[in-house]
């Protein structure tokens, strides 16, 4: 039985294609300008999107579109619960998590679409842990170690935090499997490769990825902090938060594709 979305998209596909490309313009111009509004985005990062989310529409139509969609209103709304002023996000940040789930959007395959949607569930699954993880009252400790770490600082888990990273896993995975078919093993791919990769990106964040210390000797990912630059601790000053984020979605989505060319 087909989704709504599927329906939908059959009846778009039969439009002439200036509509069909005139009608995914508008809805990406509608987002833009919200996001705008809310704050969400940079002009840049705007830009980014609306390139990702149009890859989004052409590869993948308006079923994988809607995906992309629930990460980014979610992944933006789980940006403000903790009380904190959340930053907008940049281009950077943007290809970060979009580049890889569209590459593979790209090769037009039921096993790529289900690698597409693990780097999805890796990234909410990452930001759930990461904005949840902020309200927890216990100490954050790092994944190698488990000493204690700052709140909000790569390689850091807590139980709170894991444990809603893997929510968001199988509620993505669900999403998935909702819109397209209803298939367990899908479902399960996509739930385990993306929470894998969200313990993946706290791994690389307490191992590679560069963390400095300021003047007051506070640890941070910062290299700069009001324009005076910070003394690097540990890891490779290339890779930042955004490299990680990349790496992460690049490594849920390659577990993924391979578990579901071999079992589906």
């Amino acid at each position: 039985m087909k989704s709504l979305f599927v329906i939908l998209q059959d009846k778009i596909d039969s439009l002439p294609i200036g509509v069909e490309l005139l009608i995914y313009l508008l809805i990406l111009f509608i987002i833009a300008i919200i996001s705008y509004k809310r704050g969400w985005l940079t002009p840049m990062g705007i830009l980014g999107a609306f390139i990702i989310g149009l890859g989004f529409f052409l590869f993948g139509g308006l079923p994988t579109f809607i995906l992309l969609f629930f990460f980014f209103i979610s992944g933006s709304m789980l940006s403000k619960i903790n009380g904190k002023k959340g930053e907008k996000r940049d281009i950077i940040q943007v290809l970060a998590n979009g580049l890889v789930p569209l590459i593979f959007l790209l090769l037009r395959s039921d096993v790529a679409l289900i690698a597409a949607s693990a780097a999805l569930a890796e990234a909410l699954s990452d930001t759930s842990a990461s904005e949840v993880g902020y309200l927890s009252k216990r100490d954050t400790l790092s994944i190698i170690t488990f000493t204690k770490v700052p709140k909000g600082l790569s390689g850091g888990i807590s139980a709170l935090g894991t444990f809603a990273g893997f929510l968001a896993a199988l509620l993505f995975a669900f999403l998935h499997i909702t819109i397209f078919t209803l298939d367990y093993k899908i479902f399960s791919i996509i739930a385990f490769s993306g929470f894998l990769g969200m313990i993946f990106d706290s791994f690389l964040g307490a191992t590679i990825q560069a963390h400095y210390r300021d003047k007051s000797g506070a640890l941070t990912e910062k290299r700069f902090t009001r324009d005076e630059e910070n003394m690097r601790v540990r890891g490779i000053p290339i890779i930042t938060n955004d490299t990680v984020n990349f790496l992460s979605s690049l490594f849920s989505s390659v577990i993924a594709f391979i578990i579901a060319s071999l079992f589906i």
